[in-house]
Protein backbone atom coordinates (compact mmCIF):
# COMPACT_ATOMS: atom_id res chain seq x y z
CA UNK A 1 0.00 0.00 0.00
CA UNK A 2 1.75 3.36 -1.55
CA UNK A 3 1.91 6.37 1.64
CA UNK A 4 -0.68 8.24 -0.79
CA UNK A 5 -3.40 5.67 -0.28
CA UNK A 6 -7.06 7.33 0.33
CA UNK A 7 -7.10 5.56 3.82
CA UNK A 8 -3.44 7.28 4.94
CA UNK A 9 -4.96 10.57 3.84
CA UNK A 10 -8.39 10.20 5.80
CA UNK A 11 -5.92 9.22 8.93
CA UNK A 12 -3.70 12.34 8.36
CA UNK A 13 -6.53 14.86 8.09
CA UNK A 14 -8.50 12.98 11.05
CA UNK A 15 -5.33 13.39 13.13
CA UNK A 16 -5.12 17.22 11.64
CA UNK A 17 -8.33 17.58 13.01
CA UNK A 18 -8.07 16.38 16.04
CA UNK A 19 -4.90 18.61 16.51
CA UNK A 20 -6.94 21.52 15.50
CA UNK A 21 -9.42 20.98 17.81
CA UNK A 22 -6.77 19.98 20.72
CA UNK A 23 -5.13 23.40 19.83
CA UNK A 24 -7.98 25.33 19.87
CA UNK A 25 -9.53 24.10 23.26
CA UNK A 26 -5.96 24.93 24.49
CA UNK A 27 -6.17 28.46 23.25
CA UNK A 28 -9.28 28.75 24.45
CA UNK A 29 -8.14 27.54 28.32
CA UNK A 30 -5.31 30.05 27.77
CA UNK A 31 -7.37 33.03 26.96
CA UNK A 32 -9.80 31.99 29.85
CA UNK A 33 -6.72 32.18 32.33
CA UNK A 34 -4.96 35.23 30.84
CA UNK A 35 -9.12 36.95 31.02
CA UNK A 36 -9.35 36.30 34.79
CA UNK A 37 -5.28 36.51 35.51
CA UNK A 38 -5.11 40.20 33.56
CA UNK A 39 -8.83 41.15 32.62
CA UNK A 40 -10.29 40.32 35.97
CA UNK A 41 -7.09 40.89 38.27
CA UNK A 42 -8.18 43.55 39.89
CA UNK A 43 -11.52 42.07 40.63
CA UNK A 44 -10.59 39.00 42.15
CA UNK A 45 -8.06 40.50 44.38
CA UNK A 46 -10.80 43.00 45.94
CA UNK A 47 -13.05 39.91 46.13
CA UNK A 48 -10.37 37.85 47.91
CA UNK A 49 -9.25 41.31 50.10
CA UNK A 50 -13.11 41.76 51.30
CA UNK A 51 -13.67 37.68 52.18
CA UNK A 52 -10.24 37.78 53.83
CA UNK A 53 -10.80 41.09 56.31
CA UNK A 54 -13.70 42.39 57.66
CA UNK A 55 -14.56 45.48 59.61
CA UNK A 56 -15.52 45.65 63.31
CA UNK A 57 -17.07 48.73 64.48
CA UNK A 58 -15.73 50.69 67.32
CA UNK A 59 -18.48 51.76 69.28
CA UNK A 60 -18.68 55.22 70.19
CA UNK A 61 -19.78 56.63 73.79
CA UNK A 62 -22.17 59.22 74.08
CA UNK A 63 -21.06 62.32 75.94
CA UNK A 64 -21.27 62.71 79.84
CA UNK A 65 -24.31 65.04 81.46
CA UNK A 66 -23.00 66.90 84.14
CA UNK A 67 -24.83 69.67 86.50
CA UNK A 68 -24.42 73.44 87.20
CA UNK A 69 -21.11 72.25 89.39
CA UNK A 70 -19.85 69.68 87.80
CA UNK A 71 -21.16 66.51 89.47
CA UNK A 72 -21.99 63.94 86.97
CA UNK A 73 -25.26 62.96 86.29
CA UNK A 74 -25.11 60.47 83.48
CA UNK A 75 -22.12 58.76 82.21
CA UNK A 76 -20.93 55.06 80.05
CA UNK A 77 -19.70 51.93 81.13
CA UNK A 78 -18.37 48.61 79.65
CA UNK A 79 -20.99 46.05 78.55
CA UNK A 80 -19.62 42.69 78.00
CA UNK A 81 -21.83 40.83 75.16
CA UNK A 82 -21.71 37.57 74.06
CA UNK A 83 -22.27 37.50 70.17
CA UNK A 84 -22.25 35.20 67.42
CA UNK A 85 -20.68 35.84 64.04
CA UNK A 86 -21.49 33.81 61.44
CA UNK A 87 -18.67 32.06 59.01
CA UNK A 88 -18.81 34.21 55.48
CA UNK A 89 -21.55 32.56 52.80
CA UNK A 90 -18.44 31.90 50.81
CA UNK A 91 -16.24 30.43 53.13
CA UNK A 92 -15.85 26.31 52.26
CA UNK A 93 -15.70 25.51 55.89
CA UNK A 94 -18.87 27.04 57.18
CA UNK A 95 -19.60 25.80 60.56
CA UNK A 96 -22.32 23.33 60.95
CA UNK A 97 -24.57 24.21 64.23
CA UNK A 98 -24.19 21.02 66.20
CA UNK A 99 -26.17 19.99 69.28
CA UNK A 100 -23.41 19.72 71.38
CA UNK A 101 -22.04 23.07 69.72
CA UNK A 102 -25.61 24.52 71.31
CA UNK A 103 -24.81 22.62 74.65
CA UNK A 104 -22.13 24.00 75.63
CA UNK A 105 -22.81 27.34 74.67
CA UNK A 106 -25.93 27.33 76.27
CA UNK A 107 -24.21 26.34 79.13
CA UNK A 108 -21.31 28.93 79.21
CA UNK A 109 -23.70 31.89 78.04
CA UNK A 110 -26.52 30.36 80.69
CA UNK A 111 -29.23 30.63 78.09
CA UNK A 112 -31.96 28.74 76.34
CA UNK A 113 -30.59 26.12 73.72
CA UNK A 114 -34.13 27.03 70.97
CA UNK A 115 -33.77 30.22 71.85
CA UNK A 116 -29.74 29.95 70.93
CA UNK A 117 -30.43 27.75 68.01
CA UNK A 118 -32.89 30.02 66.69
CA UNK A 119 -30.48 32.99 66.93
CA UNK A 120 -27.95 31.19 65.13
CA UNK A 121 -29.95 30.23 62.49
CA UNK A 122 -30.94 33.81 61.52
CA UNK A 123 -27.52 34.83 61.80
CA UNK A 124 -26.15 32.38 59.57
CA UNK A 125 -29.26 33.42 57.17
CA UNK A 126 -28.85 36.83 57.15
CA UNK A 127 -25.11 37.41 57.90
CA UNK A 128 -25.48 39.74 61.00
CA UNK A 129 -24.07 39.17 63.98
CA UNK A 130 -26.23 37.86 66.88
CA UNK A 131 -26.46 38.75 70.35
CA UNK A 132 -26.95 35.73 72.43
CA UNK A 133 -26.32 37.54 75.83
CA UNK A 134 -26.18 41.42 76.69
CA UNK A 135 -24.25 42.49 79.95
CA UNK A 136 -22.88 39.26 80.74
CA UNK A 137 -20.92 38.91 83.98
CA UNK A 138 -17.05 38.95 84.44
CA UNK A 139 -16.48 35.37 84.76
CA UNK A 140 -19.36 34.19 82.19
CA UNK A 141 -16.85 37.28 79.23
CA UNK A 142 -13.36 35.37 80.82
CA UNK A 143 -14.77 31.47 80.22
CA UNK A 144 -16.02 32.51 76.98
CA UNK A 145 -12.96 33.79 76.10
CA UNK A 146 -11.59 30.72 77.48
CA UNK A 147 -13.16 28.99 75.22
CA UNK A 148 -13.40 30.55 71.60
CA UNK A 149 -10.98 28.24 70.16
CA UNK A 150 -13.64 25.14 70.70
CA UNK A 151 -16.32 27.84 70.17
CA UNK A 152 -15.76 29.22 66.08
CA UNK A 153 -18.13 32.19 65.70
CA UNK A 154 -18.53 32.94 69.38
CA UNK A 155 -16.82 36.12 70.79
CA UNK A 156 -17.26 38.79 73.59
CA UNK A 157 -18.28 42.69 72.66
CA UNK A 158 -17.20 45.27 74.70
CA UNK A 159 -19.83 48.38 73.97
CA UNK A 160 -20.53 51.25 76.29
CA UNK A 161 -23.92 51.26 77.84
CA UNK A 162 -25.36 54.39 79.92
CA UNK A 163 -25.32 54.74 83.14
CA UNK A 164 -26.89 56.72 86.00
CA UNK A 165 -24.62 57.19 89.24
CA UNK A 166 -27.44 58.95 91.30
CA UNK A 167 -30.25 56.36 90.13
CA UNK A 168 -33.54 57.72 90.21
CA UNK A 169 -32.68 61.18 91.11
CA UNK A 170 -33.73 63.68 88.23
CA UNK A 171 -34.83 60.55 86.15
CA UNK A 172 -38.18 62.73 84.97
CA UNK A 173 -35.39 65.58 84.17
CA UNK A 174 -32.74 63.47 82.78
CA UNK A 175 -34.87 60.55 80.60
CA UNK A 176 -33.32 57.90 79.64
CA UNK A 177 -30.91 56.51 76.71
CA UNK A 178 -32.31 52.77 75.19
CA UNK A 179 -30.92 50.42 72.27
CA UNK A 180 -32.64 51.37 69.10
CA UNK A 181 -35.38 49.37 67.85
CA UNK A 182 -35.96 47.97 64.06
CA UNK A 183 -38.58 50.32 62.76
CA UNK A 184 -36.50 53.50 64.10
CA UNK A 185 -33.27 51.78 62.74
CA UNK A 186 -35.18 52.27 59.42
CA UNK A 187 -36.32 55.86 60.04
CA UNK A 188 -32.55 56.71 60.69
CA UNK A 189 -30.59 54.48 58.41
CA UNK A 190 -29.39 57.49 56.58
CA UNK A 191 -28.08 59.21 60.08
CA UNK A 192 -25.37 56.15 60.35
CA UNK A 193 -27.50 53.91 63.05
CA UNK A 194 -26.60 50.72 63.52
CA UNK A 195 -28.51 47.27 65.33
CA UNK A 196 -27.40 48.25 68.90
CA UNK A 197 -26.88 51.78 69.31
CA UNK A 198 -27.98 53.68 71.92
CA UNK A 199 -31.24 56.25 71.36
CA UNK A 200 -32.77 58.87 73.79
CA UNK A 201 -35.83 58.09 74.72
CA UNK A 202 -37.07 60.47 76.77
CA UNK A 203 -36.15 63.92 78.76
CA UNK A 204 -32.54 65.46 78.02
CA UNK A 205 -31.32 62.23 76.70
CA UNK A 206 -33.77 62.74 73.80
CA UNK A 207 -33.75 66.54 73.59
CA UNK A 208 -29.93 66.56 73.21
CA UNK A 209 -29.20 63.85 71.62
CA UNK A 210 -27.72 64.72 68.42
CA UNK A 211 -25.21 66.67 70.68
CA UNK A 212 -24.80 63.71 72.86
CA UNK A 213 -24.35 61.16 70.25
CA UNK A 214 -21.23 60.18 69.32
CA UNK A 215 -19.33 58.66 65.87
CA UNK A 216 -18.39 55.41 65.59
CA UNK A 217 -14.72 54.05 64.04
CA UNK A 218 -13.61 50.66 62.67
CA UNK A 219 -11.01 48.80 61.92
CA UNK A 220 -10.19 46.35 59.67
CA UNK A 221 -9.26 42.61 61.40
CA UNK A 222 -8.02 39.65 59.10
CA UNK A 223 -9.91 36.30 59.52
CA UNK A 224 -9.11 33.35 58.49
CA UNK A 225 -11.42 30.12 56.39
CA UNK A 226 -13.41 30.19 59.84
CA UNK A 227 -14.10 33.99 60.37
CA UNK A 228 -12.00 34.49 63.29
CA UNK A 229 -10.06 36.94 64.18
CA UNK A 230 -6.00 36.38 63.42
CA UNK A 231 -4.66 39.66 63.37
CA UNK A 232 -5.30 43.46 62.85
CA UNK A 233 -4.69 45.19 59.29
CA UNK A 234 -1.59 46.94 59.18
CA UNK A 235 -2.16 48.61 55.93
CA UNK A 236 -3.73 51.93 57.59
CA UNK A 237 -4.60 53.20 60.72
CA UNK A 238 -8.11 52.35 61.87
CA UNK A 239 -10.60 54.91 62.36
CA UNK A 240 -11.06 55.99 65.91
CA UNK A 241 -14.62 56.95 67.01
CA UNK A 242 -15.17 60.11 68.27
CA UNK A 243 -17.35 60.56 71.91
CA UNK A 244 -20.21 62.56 72.13
CA UNK A 245 -19.73 65.88 73.68
CA UNK A 246 -20.34 66.51 77.28
CA UNK A 247 -23.27 68.07 78.39
CA UNK A 248 -23.48 70.91 81.20
CA UNK A 249 -26.58 71.50 82.40
CA UNK A 250 -28.51 74.69 84.79
CA UNK A 251 -29.41 72.41 87.00
CA UNK A 252 -27.75 72.50 90.43
CA UNK A 253 -28.44 68.38 91.91
CA UNK A 254 -28.36 69.80 95.91
CA UNK A 255 -31.25 71.40 94.84
CA UNK A 256 -33.12 68.71 93.11
CA UNK A 257 -32.03 66.22 96.12
CA UNK A 258 -33.66 68.56 98.40
CA UNK A 259 -36.77 68.75 96.45
CA UNK A 260 -37.14 65.34 96.02
CA UNK A 261 -37.14 64.90 99.32
CA UNK A 262 -39.72 67.43 100.03
CA UNK A 263 -42.01 66.52 97.38
CA UNK A 264 -41.50 62.50 98.36
CA UNK A 265 -44.99 62.13 101.05
CA UNK A 266 -47.06 63.96 97.90
CA UNK A 267 -49.06 61.59 95.81
CA UNK A 268 -48.91 63.79 92.79
CA UNK A 269 -47.82 67.13 91.83
CA UNK A 270 -44.90 68.42 90.69
CA UNK A 271 -42.54 71.71 91.26
CA UNK A 272 -39.88 73.66 90.25
CA UNK A 273 -36.95 75.59 90.86
CA UNK A 274 -35.96 78.69 88.77
CA UNK A 275 -32.81 80.94 89.14
CA UNK A 276 -34.20 84.51 88.78
CA UNK A 277 -31.14 86.07 87.54
CA UNK A 278 -31.16 83.89 83.92
CA UNK A 279 -34.19 81.75 83.70
CA UNK A 280 -32.22 78.60 84.57
CA UNK A 281 -33.95 75.77 85.95
CA UNK A 282 -32.67 74.41 89.04
CA UNK A 283 -34.40 71.39 90.44
CA UNK A 284 -37.31 69.93 88.52
CA UNK A 285 -39.69 67.34 90.20
CA UNK A 286 -42.75 65.51 89.12
CA UNK A 287 -44.70 62.99 90.74
CA UNK A 288 -46.46 60.24 90.09
CA UNK A 289 -49.96 58.81 91.51
CA UNK A 290 -48.07 55.13 91.71
CA UNK A 291 -43.97 55.82 91.57
CA UNK A 292 -41.27 55.72 88.71
CA UNK A 293 -40.39 53.19 85.97
CA UNK A 294 -37.08 51.72 86.86
CA UNK A 295 -34.70 53.46 83.88
CA UNK A 296 -32.19 51.04 82.18
CA UNK A 297 -30.29 51.19 79.06
CA UNK A 298 -32.29 48.66 77.58
CA UNK A 299 -35.72 48.83 76.48
CA UNK A 300 -38.10 47.62 78.96
CA UNK A 301 -40.18 44.57 78.69
CA UNK A 302 -44.26 44.35 76.66
CA UNK A 303 -45.03 43.16 80.25
CA UNK A 304 -43.13 44.94 82.71
CA UNK A 305 -44.88 48.13 80.86
CA UNK A 306 -47.77 46.18 80.31
CA UNK A 307 -48.44 45.64 84.51
CA UNK A 308 -47.08 49.08 85.19
CA UNK A 309 -49.62 51.05 82.86
CA UNK A 310 -52.49 48.88 84.54
CA UNK A 311 -51.48 49.23 87.77
CA UNK A 312 -50.80 53.16 87.26
CA UNK A 313 -54.41 53.85 85.58
CA UNK A 314 -56.58 51.88 88.18
CA UNK A 315 -54.51 54.26 91.41
CA UNK A 316 -55.00 57.53 89.30
CA UNK A 317 -57.24 60.06 89.48
CA UNK A 318 -55.93 61.97 86.64
CA UNK A 319 -56.06 59.68 83.61
CA UNK A 320 -52.62 60.33 83.00
CA UNK A 321 -50.40 58.76 85.18
CA UNK A 322 -47.17 58.67 83.32
CA UNK A 323 -47.49 62.66 82.19
CA UNK A 324 -44.48 65.16 83.38
CA UNK A 325 -46.28 67.24 85.27
CA UNK A 326 -43.94 69.94 85.24
CA UNK A 327 -43.92 70.44 81.82
CA UNK A 328 -48.03 70.42 81.89
CA UNK A 329 -49.67 73.94 80.98
CA UNK A 330 -52.79 75.17 82.73
CA UNK A 331 -55.88 77.55 81.59
CA UNK A 332 -55.83 80.36 84.42
CA UNK A 333 -57.77 80.80 86.92
CA UNK A 334 -59.42 83.31 85.88
CA UNK A 335 -58.77 86.65 83.60
CA UNK A 336 -58.94 90.09 83.80
CA UNK A 337 -61.77 91.82 80.97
Amino acid sequence: MSPSSPANRSRDQRFALLAALALCGFLLIVAGLMRLQIGQHDYYQRLAQENRVRPEVLRAPRGAIFDRTGLLLADNYPSFNIVFRPTPAESAQRMPVTSGWLARVGQLVEGDTTRLKTLVAVANASGQTAVLRRGSPFAVAAAVEESRSDLPGVEVMIEPIRHYPHGELASHLLGYAGEIGDQELEERADQGYRPGDLVGRTGVERSYEEVLRGRDGAEFVVVNAWGRRVATLREGPPLKPVPGHDLVLTLDLRVQQAMEEVMAGVDRGAAVAVDPRDGGILAMVSVMCCGRVQRSARPASQKDWSRHLISATSSSKTGMPLSSKARRTFPPLYHQS
